[in-house]
């Protein structure tokens, strides 16, 4: 599907820049031109979106706290080629936290840590520009995840890890 959306894609944008189209057929550029929008979702959801139910069937677990869309920041040379430019869900179990990410069509789990070798967190900035959840370790090592909305996400990360109070 995710082949078709970006073919589908590609065919409209060079009819349109490509293709003459005459005055009395404008509506066929309007229309073509109004299509690149929904095509570009389509590539997206095909591509790189996870809902919810996705996620908790590709864990195989009944609840969980389900996160806003994220990306993984590689924090060292140790990190792998599939890890840098991760972009997917952070999925809170009752044990782990867990990235999972779209992959050919597959889902598949990218980064995942046990939340008892968490020492800290804070939501703050990850990258220039970009905001996120920084995780920091027993061992001292530090995994960040960029997030779109992290404003609202300091609670939920509470709640989710269950903790009382941030920092723990």
């Amino acid at each position: 599907m995710s082949t078709l959306s970006k073919l589908l894609l590609l065919a409209d944008v060079a009819v349109l820049v490509f293709v003459r189209i005459r005055v009395e057929h404008e509506w066929v550029f309007w229309f073509l031109a109004g299509m690149i929008i929904p095509l570009t979702l389509l590539l997206y959801l095909t591509t790189y979106h996870i809902s919810r139910k996705q996620a908790l069937k590709a864990l195989g677990s009944k609840s969980a706290s389900v996160l806003p869309s994220v990306s993984y920041v590689p924090t060292g040379s140790a990190e792998t080629s599939s890890q840098s430019n991760s972009f997917g869900r952070l999925i809170v179990t009752e044990n782990n936290i867990v990235l999972l990410c779209r992959q050919k069509e597959r889902i598949k789990e990218i980064v995942s840590f046990p939340i008892s070798d968490i020492s800290e967190f804070a939501v703050g900035k990850v990258l220039p520009g970009r905001s996120g959840i920084t995780f920091t370790l027993h061992d001292e090592s530090i995994r960040q995840f960029s997030v779109l909305r992290s404003g609202e996400l300091h609670n939920q990360l509470i709640q989710a890890l269950g903790w009382e109070e941030a920092g723990k």
